[in-house]
């Protein structure tokens, strides 16, 4: 068709190492065609014209016409060969004598010339009849076949030539060269018969050559192409099988390697962490070396002092002892001994007698030894020393100092001279107003920062993610040694498995505004000063710009960043840049920062004024609330302990002018991360054990704080708090009062411990109106029977007619309550609370079959779970499940922590045709616990609040280790004021008002 590729076409034709060519270039366009000369190469070249133009069948039989060779194969002017193409097809057809044609493979090419496909197919006849897979210029064949019939179909416009190829294939079979060496320059061509959106057309032209030879087509056709087809699904079987073992093999491999990687990533992420230790102890090392220095000077000035000091009082001592005035007072200093020696005596006669009228005040002699003979007949001596054990407890807080209590911490407060308030600036002196961001301008919610990777790592599930990506960078600053700072794309390129976007959209979520400083920088605002923010910092400066913007620092004159113009504060090369930026900066300007190299002495090296702002490790070790736990907690390979320190660093800056009050930072920083992970755990287990509900009762009290933090993080929830004590459900439950059917149960009303009087028991029953069971548990005090299970358990049974009756009406009222609110609405209820045994759920096992409801799953999800309790495995535990060794010294500090200020319940009445709480009886113990749940409760909700605003997400990386962790620095490092705190609250074990237990002991 006279096109450009013409020349390409031809130019392949002259490249042939076959010596005898001769080549026939038929005009299809009819019109005037370019000269091409008498020659193609080396081959002799003959043009045909034509008057009209011809359609491709047309001229491909003027070709055949003209041609005189022996064999015949075509080439479209878009099309090429390589050198040795017809060479190859030539050696085939001599080589097989019994065959007429002869065909290659064909590769497929794009514009850039890259293959992109291959025709090179096992001849098979069948598969003929079905499509074509011979390239036009793939096919060299002989005369004979021309000379036989064999033309192009002229009513055909497609698929011309495979109507020729099944043509000569009556005739004969076509021999492979076996090499691929023709190309066919697909985006050259413009029949519409290799584009995927020509679908339709290439089924339409199709089905015009099969209507052509389908009555030709006899049975052996047919069979011909029945059995191919049954071959190629027999060979597809067999490559298929032949792929899925080599899959199989391939996926081990893969397996292998994969372990071989993580292995290695451990082992590089052990050694990062190693080298990074080492570096840190080197810096001490040095920096301690030279504090030594500077210490033995100042030690060998005070020894000589001292020396000097210790002669001169030698001599003193020396001149007393040999006067005469220390020789007249002798029998007075004896005298003076002797009168504090008998001081001593009378003292602790005293206190013995104290007690022992103590003693005999309680019970008279003869009481006492009938007592003792009791025990000994009714519970023998094993008995006594239980009963003793039990009593230990509650003697122990009969005095005001116990051995069990907590020791402050030695470590005294910093105290905070250096670092002044933003408020402190003058800030009519200055017009500009520099700001490092980050640890200034911005809080990151960790305590430390590299713990941003160690939660990404979390997210993304791939081991010791902060030691890799911690030497990923170690190793990119150390490729572009020359320059100040990197780019965090440099240190992402070459990071496999890494997601950039990750670490920037982590710095979004866990940035947070400075109130300290946004309250200033506001103020500044306001006053149209101007403001620049300068960070020596690998983020580029856009992300820098989105962190503040989202943090409320919206109006500033620019963004100063190392990363993009490797200019940095910490060797003074920004300043000196500043200076020549912003000409006449210098006295009129401040820079505001936390670094004391960077922050401090470089601006003021450089002339500007500078102001030094706390750094991030100075507020843990001035905290009043955090000083003597910050040490241990800091050292603490923990992300749930640096978030929960990172998250008190923020929320407690944000109280310019006002300290909150020590039980709500206690609420915020003990009890925030717990009950919103606890929450996360109740959430995920609803998911992952895929319950067929979104409702979660949570049970009083405990449960009260807990469905506050769950509506408020997972609003999906349907999070119900009941009232459902212990009280209120074990009593209902009782129904023959025989250990067979009540055991666990009624064991909560006769233990004996927080038991002094028959008061202490009917407290406990929730009834006033027993007046014989009254007298009987009187007569048990009287007696001093009060001590033993078994005569409290003797006499509640004599009395259980007035009892059960009592059990079922609470039985009955307690049923339609929880009917009421949608108890057994769902196949599966999940009822959450503080834990341990699960009493109440028990309880709650037996009123579902009281009422008929056996059918229904009653799970329960706990803080924690004891080891041997009953349908176990319908509860599930988060912070143990069984061995609770690690929490046994904190499960009453936890109780503290979820405790409520609502009151107890002892039971739900009916009142008006509506369910109301029946409270339990109101101490001065109990009033003051409510007082101390209020301030908790508030720092919790706080706490939780900031994760929902901040939309932190799930707090799931947090794991028992880091509970264990916070509380330990609480019991093994206690300031003052936490000894004074907790040692002003005792916890209550049993059912009634005896505040007994101390909240947390010291360990040991």
């Amino acid at each position: 068709m006279d096109r450009a590729s013409l020349s390409e076409a031809l130019a392949s034709v002259a490249a042939q190492s076959y010596p005898a060519i001769e080549v026939v270039l038929v005009n299809a366009k009819g019109a005037v065609h370019a000269d091409v000369g008498p020659l193609c190469g080396r081959f002799p070249i003959r043009l045909i014209n034509s008057c009209d133009s011809l359609a491709r069948s047309a001229a491909a039989n003027v070709g055949l016409t003209q041609a005189r060779g022996d064999f015949l194969i075509f080439l479209d002017d878009d099309d090429l060969m390589d050198a040795d193409h017809i060479a190859s097809l030539v050696t085939t057809l001599a080589s097989a004598p019994h065959c007429k044609a002869a065909f290659s493979g064909t590769r497929v090419t794009d514009a850039a010339g890259a293959t992109v496909g291959v025709y090179d197919h096992v001849y098979s006849q069948a598969q003929l009849l079905i499509g074509n897979f011979l390239p036009i210029h793939a096919v060299l064949f002989s005369r004979e076949l021309v000379e036989s019939g064999c033309r192009f179909d002229t009513t055909l416009d497609t698929y011309e030539d495979w109507d020729f190829w099944l043509q000569i294939a009556q005739h004969t079979a076509f021999a492979p060269t076996g090499g691929v060496t023709a190309v066919y320059r697909s985006f050259l061509g413009d029949s519409g018969m290799s584009r995927a959106e020509d679908r339709p057309l290439q089924r339409q032209r199709r089905s015009l050559v099969w209507r052509k030879w389908w009555p030709v087509w006899g049975v052996e056709n047919v069979d011909l192409l029945a059995s191919g087809l049954e071959r190629a699904m027999e060979d597809k079987q067999r490559e298929s099988e032949e792929l899925r073992k080599a899959f199989d093999e391939e996926v081990a491999k893969n397996s292998q390697l994969h372990h071989g990687i993580a292995g290695l990533q451990r082992l590089v992420g052990e050694q990062a962490q190693q080298v990074a230790r080492l570096d840190h102890t080197v810096a001490e090392l040095r920096a301690a070396l030279a504090g030594l220095h500077v210490s033995l000077a100042d030690r060998d000035r005070a020894i000589a002092v001292r020396d000097v000091q210790i002669n001169a009082l030698n001599t003193s001592i020396q001149d007393i002892l040999t006067s005469t005035s220390w020789r007249w007072s002798a029998p007075i200093r004896h005298v003076g001994r002797a009168v504090d020696a008998i001081r001593r005596k009378v003292r602790a006669a005293g206190l013995l007698a104290h007690l022992s009228v103590q003693f005999l005040r309680r019970d008279s002699v003869v009481t006492q030894i009938r007592r003792v003979c009791h025990f000994v007949v009714q519970e023998g001596w094993s008995g006594i020393k239980q009963r003793l054990a039990q009593r230990a407890p509650a003697a122990a807080t009969e005095h005001p100092v116990s051995t069990q209590g907590l020791d402050a911490s030695p470590l005294p407060r910093s105290e905070r001279h250096n670092h002044q308030p933003l408020s402190s600036i003058d800030t009519d002196k200055y017009e500009v107003f520099f700001f490092d961001v980050f640890d200034t301008a911005i809080i990151r919610l960790f305590e430390k920062p590299v713990d941003l990777f160690k939660h990404m790592g979390h997210t993304s599930r791939v081991a010791k993610f902060e030691s890799l990506r911690i030497q990923q960078e170690r190793t990119t600053r150390e490729k572009h040694s020359t320059r100040r700072d990197v780019k965090l794309a440099e240190i992402y390129r070459g990071f496999f498995g890494a997601d950039l976007g990750a670490e920037i959209a982590a710095e979004l979520t866990f940035c947070a505004a400075h109130p300290d400083t946004l309250a200033f920088y506001a103020d500044l605002v306001s006053k149209g000063k101007k403001i620049y923010f300068v960070s020596d910092m690998y983020l580029d400066r856009e992300t820098i710009a989105a962190i503040l913007h989202k943090n409320g620092f919206k109006q500033y004159e620019d963004i100063f960043v190392s990363s993009e113009d490797d200019l940095i504060k910490g060797d003074g090369s920004r300043f000196a840049w500043l200076k020549t930026s912003l000409p006449g900066s210098v006295g009129r300007a401040i820079h505001i920062g936390d670094n004391h190299v960077s922050d401090w002495v470089q601006p003021r090296q450089h002339g500007y004024d500078a102001f030094q702002y706390l750094e991030s490790i100075e507020f843990y070790r001035h905290d009043d609330f955090l000083f003597s736990k910050a040490p241990h907690l800091v050292a603490q390979d923990s992300l749930g302990v640096s978030f929960t320190l990172g998250m008190f660093r923020y929320w407690k800056s944000g109280f310019l002018d006002s300290k909150p009050s020590y039980w709500r930072q206690f609420g915020f920083f003990y009890g925030g991360a717990l009950v919103a992970a606890f929450c996360a755990f109740v959430n995920s287990t609803l998911r992952t054990r895929q319950l067929s509900t979104s409702r979660v009762f949570f049970l009083a009290r405990d449960g009260d704080i807990m469905s506050q933090v769950c509506r408020l993080l997972y609003p999906e929830l349907d999070a119900v708090y009941v009232w459902a004590s212990r009280r209120c459900m074990s009593f209902p439950s009782l129904r023959t009062m025989q250990p067979s059917d009540d055991e666990d149960m009624i064991k909560l009303f006769t233990t004996p411990i927080g038991i002094t009087c028959a008061d202490d028991v009917m407290e406990r029953l929730g009834y006033d109106d027993l007046p014989e069971l009254k007298a009987a548990l009187s007569d048990l005090e009287a007696r001093g029977l009060l001590d033993s299970e078994p005569d409290i358990l003797r006499c509640l049974v004599d009395h259980k007619d007035t009892l059960l009756p009592k059990a079922r009406a609470e039985r009955d009222t307690l049923l339609h309550y929880l009917d009421a609110v949608n108890f057994f609405g769902d196949s599966d209820i999940v009822i959450a609370d503080v834990g341990w045994g699960g009493t109440i759920q028990n309880a709650l096992v037996k009123l579902m079959k009281e009422s008929g409801s056996g059918d229904q799953r009653l799970h329960g999800i706990y803080m924690g779970v004891s080891d041997g309790v009953a349908h176990q495995d319908f509860k599930t535990g988060f912070l143990f499940q069984g061995d609770r060794s690690r929490f046994v010294g904190f499960l009453n500090l936890i109780e503290l922590i979820t405790s409520s200020p609502k009151d107890g319940v002892m039971r739900v009445a009916q009142q008006d045709g509506s369910f109301v709480p029946v409270g339990v009886k109101q101490t001065a113990d109990e009033a003051s616990r409510q007082s101390i749940a209020a301030e908790i409760q508030t720092g919790i909700l706080e706490f939780a609040q900031i994760v929902k605003d901040k939309k932190i997400g799930a707090l799931d990386f947090f794991q028992p280790a880091d509970f264990e962790a916070l509380f330990g620095a609480l019991q093994e490092h206690p300031s003052e004021e936490d000894v004074a705190h907790l040692g002003g609250v005792r916890h209550a074990m049993t059912l009634g008002s005896h505040f007994g237990e101390q909240v947390l002991n010291k360990k040991g």
